[in-house]
């Protein structure tokens, strides 16, 4: 374990390498090994967790890429090239990482799988003769990966290999969707399983389980242009609720949502499931910005769909909830604004924030806890003379002005 730091040496025994010997590969002219460094999971195969460390450890315990611990060696004819850390200059496939800590390889070309090198043969030739053997080296590499994802015994079990996957491609690639080669995505439909809840169960579905039902994906991530502004959060409870059967919610981990937007073309994080009969503007309460109300001071947006007469719904984005500027409270407190000045401007501003900050860990505080920090603010419209005592009941939330799919099991007690 030469290329390890010193002080991590004594743990040598939670690492598990992957070697592959160039030499028994079938390319003329290229000697010498690529190898993947992995940890041993608790049964000892490739994992990506030890006692330890873990893979995605941010000081890891090996491949800094400095001159003690110098993790790609590439030689010509024996004689080392020095300067192949860089984008296109090394051996490896594009969708590979140069700057990852877990590939190492050691190799010396001789032949016909030479390739040019600049005068001072301290640097290689970006041109067809190293491009041809990246592609050779690719083909090796995605050979491997496949082996090692396939084998059961190299990973234990379905969960222990999701992650692992995931794991793997976020630490080993830096690669934009371009950069995934056709080969590597046809060979991982094969072998990668997108961990997903069917029917409330947990399974581990391959693309080929999935590509059938591929009519029925639709987009729940946060900030698409076709969801608005809207949560991933609530999409996944709306539409749990409004389909319980036959729902298959493809839950995210990681980098495999790169390869499943790959092969969908479209998008990354899916929902599916028999006919549908889906419309996103029955769920998505918050209009395009362009349907904002015109006056910036105002609080809140129009809503659109089913839902349209709620106070308002849970927004991730701004981690507050955004309020619907049609409902009576909000119109109550738009159509005052101008009239609150000075110091109690700045108390109104804290009682709106304060209520509209009203969620803990993605689901709407009580509603108890909600009717008591709004009653603060009914109580200031009293004080100011903009409400009498009797008018407040008026403006009181109630359970009908919130969105089921925002409310938490505790929202009622």
């Amino acid at each position: 374990m030469d290329f390890m730091d010193p002080f991590y040496k004594p743990y040598a025994d939670e690492l598990k390498p992957y070697v592959i010997d160039l030499e028994k590969e079938g390319i003329e002219g290229v000697k010498g090994k690529l190898i993947f460094m992995f940890l041993k999971d608790r049964k000892g195969g490739y994992g990506s967790e030890s006692e330890h460390f873990l893979l995605r450890s941010i000081d890891p315990p090996f491949g800094r890429l400095d001159s003690e611990h110098q993790q790609y060696f590439l030689s010509q004819d024996g004689i080392l090239i020095k300067n192949i850390v860089g984008y296109n200059k090394t051996i490896l496939p594009p969708w590979i990482d140069v700057e990852t800590h877990y590939i190492f390889f050691d190799v010396n070309l001789e032949d016909k799988s030479k390739i040019n090198l600049t005068i001072d043969r301290n640097d290689v030739v970006t041109n067809d003769k190293l491009n041809n053997l990246k592609t050779k080296i690719e083909k090796i590499i995605i050979d491997h990966i496949e082996k090692i994802f396939l084998q059961k015994h190299l990973v234990t079990d379905e969960r222990g290999k999701n992650y692992f996957i995931g794991d793997f491609f976020c630490e080993i690639s830096a690669a934009t969707i371009d950069d995934v080669s056709d080969l590597l995505l046809e060979r991982m439909k094969k072998v990668i399983p997108f961990r997903c809840s069917v029917n409330g169960n947990i399974k581990y579905l391959r693309y080929n389980e999935l590509k059938d039902r591929r009519k029925y994906f639709y987009l729940i991530e946060n900030g698409g242009k076709e969801l608005r502004s809207n949560t991933s959060w609530n999409m996944e409870k709306a539409i749990e609720k409004a389909y319980p059967e036959d729902l298959i919610l493809y839950i995210s981990n990681g980098y495999l949502e790169v390869f499943l937007q790959k092969f969908r073309r479209e998008y990354q994080i899916i929902v599916t499931n028999k006919e549908l009969g889906f419309s996103f503007d029955k769920y998505l309460l918050v209009s395009s910005a362009e349907k904002r109300h015109k006056k910036e001071e105002e609080y809140g947006f129009t809503f659109e769909g089913d839902y349209k007469d709620c106070f308002g719904t849970l927004t991730l984005a701004t981690g507050t909830i955004a309020p619907n500027i049609n409902h009576p409270f909000m119109r109550l407190v738009n159509k005052n604004i101008e009239k609150i000045e000075g110091k109690d401007k700045k108390d109104h501003d804290i009682f709106i924030g304060e209520l509209l900050a009203m969620y803990v860990l993605g689901y709407l505080n009580s509603l108890k806890e909600i009717q008591r920090t709004q009653k603060l603010l009914l109580d200031f419209y009293v004080e100011k003379g903009i409400l009498t005592k009797e008018e407040v009941e008026m403006y009181v939330l109630t359970e009908k002005d919130f969105c089921p799919y925002d409310m938490g099991d505790d929202f009622l007690k």
